[in-house]
């Protein structure tokens, strides 16, 4: 049996914590606009908003080829601004035997944000890679989002 093994990405932005976070919980389905060579569809199943227990489905390319999953907002925290997400199903799941990320927005002191993703996965199979291309797809994001929060 594989063990637990994680990858963590931080970046720095200049958007607030409470902007960027607000972005997460109320216009998650705008990355589709955003970023539509990676995001292909986003849904809420049964609608409603981002909150503790929705789950969401996605098509999305982050490593060349197209990929669906299902993800159930394990949790998420206004005060802390963070936002746990675990994948239920779809084709992340031939490789992982089980695959979360979390989301964790932190104020600066300097003004801006510091994004902190971190992502827990079990390998279906040793061999199977890492999914540095999904935490890669998060810091681009992350990044992109940043420039456009700054704009609007």
């Amino acid at each position: 049996m594989a063990e637990l093994a994680k990858l963590d990405a931080h970046v720095e932005i200049t958007t607030s914590a409470d902007k960027f976070f607000g972005f997460f919980k109320d216009n998650l389905h705008t990355l589709v606009q955003m970023f539509p060579q990676n995001v292909k569809s986003f849904e809420v199943l049964g609608g409603g908003g981002i909150k503790t227990g929705s789950v969401t489905y996605w098509k999305y390319n982050v490593t060349g080829t197209p990929e669906t999953a299902e993800v159930i907002v394990q949790s998420l925290d206004e005060v802390n601004k963070s936002i746990n997400f675990v994948v239920l199903g779809g084709d992340i799941l031939d490789l992982y035997n089980s695959f979360k990320a979390k989301l964790h927005v932190i104020p600066s002191a300097q003004g801006g944000s510091l994004v902190k993703w971190n992502v827990e996965f079990e390998k279906a199979d040793e061999n199977d890679p890492n999914p540095e291309h999904h935490v890669n797809f998060a810091v681009k994001m992350s990044k992109g989002l940043d420039t456009y929060l700054s704009r609007h």
